[in-house]
C-alpha cells in the first residue's frame, strides 16, 4: 500500500498502526518494557525516509478539490487537464494554475502530514527527522521547514542541499 501524505487520514493510519501494535510491544530482552517505555528512557527521534512516489501521473489526495478551494479560492475541477498535464494554449493560466496546485501540496504535506507526525512524537519526548524529498510540486525548503530535524540524501544535491540549509537556519 502507499500513504496518502497530503490527507491527514493516511498518516493517521500509520500513527494508529504504530500506537495498537509497535508501541506496546513489549521484549523480554528488555527487562519487560515496552517498546514505548524504553523510548521515552532512551530519547531521540522518529526518522521518515525520503518520499518516493513513483508515479505516471500528477499527485492527488482525497479532498484535493475542497482542499485546493478553501486554499486558493477557485475550484480545480475545472481546469483537470492542467493538473494531469495535458497541454493548452492558454499557457499563462495553466502555469497559475500549476502554481496553485503545487502551494496546495506544500501546505497540505506541512498541515496533513508533517503537523501530525510532529504532534505524535512530541507526545512521547521525541522529534521528527525526515528527509525532504523533493518532489514534482513540493518545495524542499518549505517541507524541510516543516519539520523538527530536515535532512537530505543523494537526491538532495545542489540547489537541494542549499534549500534544506535555508529552511533549516
Amino acid at each position: 500500500y502507499a500513504v496518502d501524505y497530503f490527507n491527514e487520514e493516511g498518516i493517521q493510519e500509520v500513527i494508529d498502526y504504530w500506537n495498537e501494535n509497535m508501541l506496546p510491544h513489549v521484549s523480554p530482552d528488555c527487562g519487560g518494557k515496552s517498546l514505548a517505555e524504553l523510548m521515552k528512557i532512551n530519547g531521540g527521534s522518529i526518522f521518515e525516509d525520503s518520499i518516493e512516489i513513483h508515479r505516471t501521473g500528477s499527485i492527488w489526495t482525497a479532498n484535493m478539490l475542497e482542499d485546493f478551494e478553501a486554499s486558493q479560492g477557485y475550484d480545480v475541477g475545472k481546469y483537470a487537464g492542467v493538473i494531469a498535464g495535458v497541454s493548452t494554449n492558454k499557457a499563462d493560466e495553466a502555469e497559475r494554475v500549476t502554481e496553485d496546485y503545487n502551494l496546495v501540496l506544500g501546505e497540505l504535506y506541512s498541515s496533513d502530514h508533517a503537523d501530525k507526525i510532529m504532534e505524535w512524537t512530541k507526545s512521547f519526548g521525541y522529534t521528527y527527522r525526515a528527509q525532504a524529498y523533493t518532489l514534482s510540486g513540493l518545495d524542499v525548503a518549505g517541507a524541510a521547514n516543516a519539520i523538527d530535524i530536515p535532512e537530505g540524501d543523494n537526491s538532495t544535491a545542489g540547489d537541494g542541499i542549499r534549500n534544506l540549509a535555508s529552511a533549516a537556519n
